[in-house]
């Protein structure tokens, strides 16, 4: 309403400017107000004290008109000063037609925005993933837990009382979070633990009840989005996440752990029967560096005689790798040479022993590369 109240005063101002103007410059002549004296002179009539006749001039109208509420003929434009002195002292003042005419400029007042079809279903899908029901679970350390990215979390706070929201241990925030309402809320940044595992926590304190808000907090790993509100006496001490997705590969690394295992077992079951009556000198002291998990073998054993380099099972469809063993010339120059062995299913037979050895997919300094070290070395220095 504050320009409603200023634009009145200017127009008041205005329009004793004129006046005064009008007084100034109008010749001096003997109205029928004007009296002569006894001696033939012409007494002027009291002089105007400044102050507008408000029966001539309806300040009052050209209020109304500025303050008209929204969708009314006279409030979609504003009207300029000087036609809104006309109106006020005139007989158009009561005409909506005149009014609306005499508006200038066409400045549009906007309470809302009317939205497409298309933005519509959006705000409606948007409404839907806020309405998801969110599930929470009670820790053994009395944390509320929330299962992140299901729904929207509520973490329900109250005045005098601090509530604490607690990340993912090694997660990083990246700035400082944005809240909705950054007057009534306050929220201060703690942390518990070290090194790597330290766990970010939020400390959220709001300074009045019967408030509603939203907060994002962006980290290294995600987004969280939280809505917040306080009770007067209610509240949440501590909230925390569940992630689902680090759950699946927990599952996924037990999966693949209990796959080489097996994969570990039956190759030992064949090298075994590959090794005949050699068993009592098997020798499965191999350590196996680098490399991406496609071409690193599972084992490696030696019956003191031939070398099994046992590959995984996906191996079989895909381009195996090259084998390659370190070796030393008649100078004591060392080098690489590429030794006799063959493929049986998924496993390499070597038909010697060596102490370093390399698998390589790939030409130069990009090709993938698996280091294959016995650790004891072989007798004769093979």
């Amino acid at each position: 309403m504050r320009w409603i109240v200023a634009s009145s005063v200017f127009l008041f101002a205005a329009a004793n400017v004129a006046v005064a103007q009008q007084s100034s410059s109008a010749p001096a002549q003997m109205s029928g107000n004007d009296q002569k004296t006894s001696a033939g002179r012409t007494q002027p009539a009291p002089e105007s004290s400044g102050i507008l006749d408000r029966d001539k001039y309806p300040f009052a109208v050209a209020v109304k008109m500025l303050g008209a509420p929204v969708g009314s003929p006279q409030a979609t434009l504003v009207p300029s000063i000087s036609q809104a002195i006309q109106l006020s002292a005139g007989s158009a003042a009561s005409d909506p037609a005149a009014l609306q005419s005499a508006y200038h400029p066409p400045v549009v007042l906007h309470r809302d925005v009317v939205l497409s079809a298309v933005q519509q279903a959006a705000l409606a899908e948007g409404e839907e993933a806020k309405a998801t029901p969110t599930v929470s679970t009670i820790g053994k350390d009395g944390r509320v837990l929330f299962t992140y990215g299901v729904g929207l979390p509520t973490i329900i706070c109250a005045p005098l009382r601090v509530c604490t929201v607690e990340l993912e241990p090694g997660e990083k925030i990246m700035g400082e979070p944005e809240i909705g309402d950054s007057t009534r809320w306050e929220i201060v940044p703690a942390s518990s633990g070290s090194g790597d595992l330290v766990t970010p926590i939020l400390v959220i304190k709001p300074h009045a009840e019967g408030l509603d808000t939203n907060l994002v907090v962006t980290t290294d790993k995600r987004t969280y989005y939280l809505r917040l509100i306080s009770k007067p006496s209610e509240y949440i001490a501590r909230t925390a996440f569940t992630y689902k997705d680090d759950e699946d590969k927990l599952w996924q690394q037990y999966l693949q752990q209990q796959a080489e295992r097996t994969a570990q077992a039956q190759a030992k079951t064949v090298v075994v029967s590959l090794a005949g009556d050699s068993l009592d000198r098997l020798n499965f002291k191999y350590d196996i560096v680098g490399g991406s998990p496609s071409i690193r073998p599972i084992r490696v054993i030696d019956d003191g005689v031939k070398t099994y380099i046992t590959m995984p099972d996906a191996a079989r469809s895909r381009e195996l790798p090259a084998l390659v063993v370190e070796s030393t010339n008649l100078k004591g120059e060392k080098g690489q040479e590429i030794v006799n062995y063959r493929v049986k299913d998924n496993i390499y037979i070597v038909d010697r022993l060596f102490d370093r050895g390399a698998l390589l997919l790939g030409i130069g300094k990009k090709a993938d590369r698996v280091e294959i070290r016995r650790q004891a070395t072989v007798a004769g220095g093979r």
